[in-house]
């Protein structure tokens, strides 16, 4: 049997509302808002004995109060050995019940992953905690946030997607350069990606050129061969070994692609209110054969 915890996440990363989970007694939520039991769990991320999740993009900070009586501002909500709590702390308010200034009242997370012992986010935020953290920052039980190449060096814009392939956390959004603080920034048209100590382009030739995507990136599906990402209504391949240049695999005529996932050599994604993808009669859930290079309707998926 599930237990209520576990299914209420669950029904949340489907998109229910999640409104009957308990906190720990000895601590006192603070904002009804964004910190549960009345929150909603937009983005979720497996970790070691649990999960981890924030509460979407309109994330208030969650305001959480010790046993002592201080008052901290968290980005997360976790769920680990059978006990929710929150985690992610961005610095101590002391005693008040001011909003969390370090957000100016919001963060928005909208997407987030793990990666080895950290979870990663990304979002809008620009000036995140003391240190200024933008779009996109890793927490650590023992370092707390951190950002590539330190503070301020982020991506230029939003980051709408993250995906962990075991080595590296790719990034996607609208942004265009990373590394800004260094005052050298390295071009990076909306993807980009890093195995913890730097930010690596994707090159799309032997000369290491990173032509990048035209549009935003909602969604990222990084695999042996080929990472795949949606683009806008498209979805695009890269092969990392050949470093050739994106290839478009064809677009849905309705909706931005929210999701891609492979089964066997298929590959499934999907955007919302599509009736045809690549030209052909599909649906909201369609597939791709690389094989055959057409796309297919999974079933009878609509809306």
């Amino acid at each position: 049997m599930i237990k209520a915890p576990v299914l209420a996440v669950l029904l949340a990363t489907l998109g229910f509302h999640v409104s009957a989970v308990a906190g720990p007694p000895e601590f006192q939520w603070l904002n009804q808002f964004a910190g549960l039991p009345e929150t909603s769990l937009r983005n979720v991320a497996p970790t070691a004995s649990g999960f981890v999740g924030s509460t979407g993009t309109r994330t208030l900070p969650i305001k959480w109060r010790a046993p002592d009586g201080s008052i901290e501002c968290h980005v997360l909500i976790r769920y680990d050995n059978g006990r929710w709590s929150t985690t992610g702390n961005v610095g101590a308010t002391g005693t008040n019940n001011d909003l969390c200034d370090f957000f100016g009242g919001s963060i928005p997370v909208k997407a987030i992953t793990p990666f080895r012992n950290a979870t990663c986010i990304g979002g809008d935020f620009q000036n995140m905690g003391p240190d200024s953290l933008r779009h996109f920052a890793c927490y650590t039980e023992a370092g707390g946030w951190q950002q590539i190449n330190g503070p301020g060096n982020g991506p230029n814009g939003s980051v709408e997607a993250l995906a962990f392939d075991g080595t590296y956390v790719y990034v996607g959004g609208s942004f265009t350069e990373v590394d800004v603080a260094t005052g050298t920034p390295l071009s990076a048209r909306r993807i980009v990606r890093t195995a913890g100590l730097s930010w690596d382009q994707l090159t799309t030739d032997g000369a290491g050129t990173s032509d990048g995507v035209n549009g935003t990136v909602s969604a990222i599906l990084p695999t042996s061969s080929f990472v795949y990402a949606g683009v806008s209504r498209s979805v695009r391949q890269w092969n990392p070994s050949a470093n050739e240049k994106w290839k478009d695999l064809g677009s849905s005529n309705n909706g931005t692609v929210r999701d891609i996932e492979i089964n066997n050599t298929l590959i499934a994604a999907v955007a919302s209110n599509s009736t045809t993808w690549g030209g052909r009669a599909a649906g909201s859930v369609s597939e791709y054969n690389p094989g055959s290079m057409e796309w297919s309707a999974v079933g009878s998926s609509s809306g």
